[in-house]
């Protein structure tokens, strides 16, 4: 599977819209982060979710959902 920069981004995009926990939360600081060197296109703002990513940007996306449920196991 290729990845490519736009996949990595937006999926980690659409993970920190989507469980960042506040604005103190790390993941919050890393959307602000993000967002003064990437916008997101229009759709994936109107509706940042994992029908909006590409096959390889729903991969990475997986892959943080399992990393995030694995840390809370332990």
């Amino acid at each position: 599977m290729n990845f490519n920069r736009v996949d990595i981004v937006e999926a980690y995009y659409v993970y920190f819209v989507n469980y960042h926990s506040g604005q103190n939360s790390v993941e919050y600081k890393r959307l602000s982060k993000m967002l003064t060197y990437f916008t997101p296109r229009k759709s994936l703002r109107d509706n940042p979710c994992i029908d909006q990513l590409e096959d390889t940007g729903k991969q990475i996306y997986s892959d943080l959902l399992f990393n995030r449920a694995i840390n809370e196991l332990n």
